[in-house]
């Protein structure tokens, strides 16, 4: 056996534990076992990390270049608002016809102009003459002629003017003559148009 061999031989034997001192394997296992554990809460750590970024991190869609944030699950999100895409008018958005009123009303400039429109003045003619025909027959039930007088165009105007002002007034539920009353409760415009007697005469027609 040459020198190099018998070295070899001596190194291999020393390094064999003897039975007097236990080989210390269980603090091995124990170091191996931490170190272990370590490097997985590292990997662990790591892919957490990597989520995170991807979640909050944008990327850049291939197909519309736009910058979108993409979630775990797959969805997309845009970062920015989207642009308005020009898309056709739908048909029933068309407008053909300007708003506005009619060629009959375009000339009504003040409030009257426009009530004269639902209320013509051939309107107002017939309520005269039929109001006159049932004043012909009211009249010999009056003792007195000038009680009951025929009516005209302008007393008509009057009488709706007032009725109008009445439902301004709320008095729907008032009495004529509450509306006629001359201790300065009522409005001063009723007695001022027409006499409480002809206004009930209107409206009793």
């Amino acid at each position: 056996m040459d020198k190099e061999t018998e070295q070899q031989l001596l190194k291999w034997y020393n390094e064999i534990p003897s039975d007097d001192e236990p080989a210390d394997t269980d603090s091995d296992i124990e170091d191996a076992r931490s170190e272990h554990e370590e490097d997985e809460k590292d990997e662990t750590d790591t892919e957490e990390s990597t989520d995170n970024d991807q979640d909050c991190q944008p990327t850049c869609n291939l197909h519309s270049k736009v910058p979108i944030f993409v979630a775990k699950s797959g969805m997309e999100w845009l970062k920015h608002k989207p642009d308005k895409v020009p898309r056709k008018t739908a048909q029933a958005n068309i407008v053909t016809r300007l708003p506005g009123v009619r060629s009959v009303a375009k000339g009504a400039k003040t409030i009257l102009d426009c009530w004269r429109l639902f209320f013509p003045n051939s309107v107002i003619e017939d309520i005269v003459k039929y109001t006159n025909q049932k004043l012909d027959a009211m009249r010999p039930s009056f003792q007195r002629a000038r009680d009951c007088l025929p009516t005209d165009f302008d007393e008509i105007n009057a009488f709706i003017g007032l009725l109008y002002m009445a439902g301004v007034q709320k008095s729907h539920h008032l009495h004529t003559w509450e509306l006629w009353y001359s201790d300065g409760t009522a409005p001063e415009f009723f007695a001022a148009v027409m006499s409480e007697r002809d206004f009930t005469h209107f409206c009793v027609l």
